[in-house]
């Protein structure tokens, strides 16, 4: 029997509405341990990831959250401490997060191989979002960790 992306979703991911605000997205990243959450509208339509990087990505000056493809060397320069990030934090944390979504990203749908959602988690080196057939209507995420758990777990009778 061929598996599919049905069978390797994660299970009862922690989903996001898109007027979750900044600060509460923060909490739950931080109480759920989890790095990428989908965001879901009312209807269950899938808007986008909101992600910890993007967290980071808040917390640095603009001209440094553009990759130029050559790495700083030497960041010394920089004195920003810690209460300097929590009042640029304080900033935005009321934002809805759907002013911080990533949209563009691997979709499957549940029908789809397990060998697919293989190649795109290696590819994209992300999680892999499982959507209906031709709509926007969510149904899961594939992530690593789910998809070798689900390997390692113990094989059917």
């Amino acid at each position: 029997m061929q598996h599919t992306c049905a069978d390797i979703l994660s299970p009862n991911p922690i989903l996001l509405h898109p007027k979750t605000t900044l600060l509460e997205a923060l909490n739950t990243i931080r109480h759920a341990g989890v790095r990428y959450l989908p965001v879901v509208d009312e209807h269950n339509e899938f808007k986008g990831i909101f992600s910890s990087l993007t967290l980071l990505t808040l917390l640095l000056p603009s001209t440094m959250s553009i990759n130029m493809g050559t790495p700083l060397v030497d960041l010394n320069f920089m004195t920003t401490n810690l209460e300097e990030l929590r009042e640029q934090l304080s900033h935005c944390q009321h934002e809805p997060v759907s002013n911080h979504l990533t949209s563009k990203l691997s979709t499957l749908t549940p029908q789809s191989t397990i060998m697919e959602a293989i190649h795109l988690l290696y590819d994209k080196h992300a999680h892999v979002v499982v959507l209906q057939p031709n709509s926007q209507q969510f149904v899961g995420i594939i992530t690593i960790s789910t998809l070798l758990s689900v390997i390692q777990s113990t094989p059917e009778a």
